[in-house]
């Protein structure tokens, strides 16, 4: 189903469900980003639209720790470099807080201190989603 471009005007196809559910109203996801504001926040992390960034993603965001460590650095960061956080604060872009890893080593960094984390987070949830027992009189 020919559909035309709510950013820049060209006519793509798209498949007939999507235009059915209105979903097709762009014919890229640099013409979908180019429509939204410029910036959003995903599982704590803030992201700011920078299309023309080397560092930005398909959809043109990068992720401001990206772009603060970048300017700490005086380069853009590689794709195999991480920012990490050292008080492990998504939200906290401050400079003094970041540090450039390895996305491996920094997978590896997580993986290993963060295990016992995720163990009592799994724990504390298994508890309160557990069922209680209530009495009832008959």
């Amino acid at each position: 189903m020919m559909r035309i471009c709510l950013e820049c005007g060209a006519s793509f196809n798209a498949k007939p469900y999507r235009a059915k559910l209105g979903e097709a109203k762009f014919c890229s996801m640099r013409c979908s980003a180019a429509s939204r504001p410029g910036q959003i926040v995903l599982d704590g992390r803030i992201y700011l639209r920078r299309p023309d960034s080397q560092m930005a993603m398909c959809n043109g965001y990068v992720a401001r720790a990206r772009l603060i460590l970048a300017g700490k650095i005086g380069r853009p960061l590689l794709r195999s470099e991480a920012a990490h956080h050292k008080d492990g604060n998504r939200a906290n872009d401050s400079p003094g807080n970041l540090e450039l890893m390895e996305r491996g080593q920094h997978t590896a960094f997580h993986n290993l201190n963060g295990g016992a984390q995720r163990a009592a987070q799994a724990r504390w949830s298994k508890q309160r989603n557990a069922p209680t027992s209530r009495s009832t009189r008959s």
